[in-house]
């Protein structure tokens, strides 16, 4: 994926109090570049034969991504400010699973995610899993990703949900 470049408009309200007086700056606002990194993806499937019923529907299916970011070259721009960001490039490798049992299918993961901002250096790793419901047409999937992490004894948690509802 090679993005393209954009703009963001920003606005932003500063006050500072104390004890004699107030001093508000409302309502600046900046267009500043905007940028992402360029991104290389690879991801497979695996399906064994032994895990294929009669009709063709796949039970078990096996799978890894990894995604190579380019943050090396990020620049961070902050009204009309060039903001030093000393970022590395990073893999992210995940793998994941899921098995059907009929209309129900189940699915687990394990995600490796280190961050690109070399000080401080920070990987998290996730947990994921998730439930999908299909009844003919309408498909209902809901998921959980637990990441957590620790960088100079700071531990991270965090727990996410989703889902999604498709009709086809």
């Amino acid at each position: 994926i090679y993005p393209l470049k954009g703009e963001v408009k920003r606005t932003i309200d500063h006050v500072f109090e104390s004890n004699y007086e107030r001093i508000e700056l409302l309502d600046q606002k900046s267009t500043d570049d905007l940028e992402r990194p360029t991104r290389f993806y690879l991801g497979t499937t695996f399906t064994p034969s032994k895990y294929i019923d009669s009709q063709g529907k796949k039970k078990l299916t096996l799978a890894a991504e990894m995604v190579y970011s380019h943050w090396s070259d990020y620049r961070y721009e902050f009204y009309s400010e060039i903001l030093p960001r000393d970022m590395k490039n990073t893999l992210v490798l995940a793998l994941g699973g899921e098995y059907a049992f009929g209309d129900l299918t189940v699915r687990l993961g394990y995600r490796l995610d280190p961050h690109p901002l070399r000080d401080p250096a920070v990987t998290l790793q996730a947990l994921t899993g998730g439930l999908g419901l299909h009844w003919g047409r309408v498909s209902l999937d809901a998921g959980a990703a637990y990441y957590f992490g620790s960088e100079q004894g700071i531990r991270q948690k965090h727990l996410v949900f989703n889902s999604t509802i498709i009709y086809r």
